[in-house]
């Protein structure tokens, strides 16, 4: 079994992003247990085995990049990417 590589699942309307997933490296298969509110509008997902499966971000508006990173950090993984900041990016997008 081939291990996943990291990604970002981003719906939009109208042109904005609504609505975000960040898929964590894993193993195919493994679904969510248990749900962690982390920050306000960022939910990581566990595995079974406690792993971060992935974080939900649910209103791309309303964090920022930084919180995005901090979180991440806090469960292990590198800080977002340029091609995943530029996904989330949008006219007036808090950077700090």
């Amino acid at each position: 079994m081939v291990k996943t590589r990291r990604y970002m699942q981003v719906s939009y309307r109208n042109g904005q992003p609504m609505a975000a997933y960040l898929y964590l490296s894993g193993w195919p298969g493994h679904e969510s247990a248990r749900t962690e509110l982390v920050d306000a509008g960022l939910v990581v997902d566990f595995s079974e085995s406690d792993e971060p499966l992935g974080l939900e971000i649910v209103d791309p508006e309303s964090v920022s990049i930084r919180e995005i990173d901090d979180v991440l950090r806090g469960i292990d993984e590198d800080p977002l990417d340029p091609g995943e900041v530029d996904a989330l990016k949008r006219p007036g997008k808090r950077e700090g």
